[in-house]
């Protein structure tokens, strides 16, 4: 198989990658309110402890599909600055720095429901830093949306519809950073919309690079063209 379709075939990780991650997020049902009481997330813990663990597996299952869809737009990305990349990095950073919050969060997620009989009174601290550094994960998101986005409106490799969603999904993500500084139900909102944002931006994304060629065959194409002009 070559290498433009393995990169092609990579983008099906974005799909799989918000699935999995849905999955794991709603297999425990509803979770407490991020300001709940203590009683609450215990009880939680205790009833859904199970769905909480493969939950956590799942999360850090779609991080493989994710890390394999990025890698083509990388790709995408790489090429259009010319093999000197610097939104590229910048995008690869901010999906790090998401990336390693994210497990950490979900590390400790899984910790909570491993040892639910042992939470007692520390439950409520343990869940509000769960849930702040959800909040904290998201100016990683913004960061690596941003990047793209502005990359698209530079050079128009994506849709500008495309371009605007994945700027507006960015902002949102700013905001949901709010989470750090509040434990209301309002920024829980913000939180979701973010990813919900970025669900439908990776998804749009994946379905027009498919459609596309990989743009470094178009440049190789080219340089080869234009050689053999000059030379004849």
């Amino acid at each position: 198989m070559s290498d433009s379709k393995w990169q092609k075939y990579a983008l099906i990780g974005g799909p799989v990658f918000i699935v999995l991650a849905l999955v794991g997020t709603l297999l425990a049902g509803s979770p407490p309110a991020p300001d709940a009481s203590t009683a609450k997330i215990n009880s939680f813990f205790a009833d859904n402890h199970g769905a909480i663990k493969a939950g956590a597996f799942l999360g850090l299952l779609a991080a493989i599909f994710l890390i394999w869809w990025f890698a083509t737009l990388w790709r995408h990305m790489f090429d259009l600055e010319g093999g000197r990349p610097r939104l590229a990095i910048v995008s690869l950073a901010g999906l790090v720095l998401a990336g390693a919050v994210t497990v950490v969060s979900i590390a400790i997620l899984g910790g909570m429901a491993l040892r639910y009989q042992d939470l007692g009174d520390n439950a409520g601290l343990l869940w509000a830093i769960y849930g702040a550094l959800g909040a904290a994960s998201s100016i990683g998101v913004a960061v690596h949306i941003g990047a793209v986005a502005a990359l698209g409106f530079r050079t128009h490799f994506l849709p500008q519809w495309v371009n605007a969603l994945g700027a507006l999904a960015a902002l949102v993500n700013v905001l949901a950073t709010l989470g750090v500084a509040s434990d209301s139900s309002g920024v829980l909102g913000i939180l979701i919309a973010g990813f919900a944002g970025w669900a439908v931006w990776i998804i749009a994304v994946s379905v027009y690079l498919w459609r596309r060629p990989l743009l470094g065959a178009d440049l190789q194409a080219v340089g080869v063209v234009t050689a053999t002009v000059l030379t004849s």
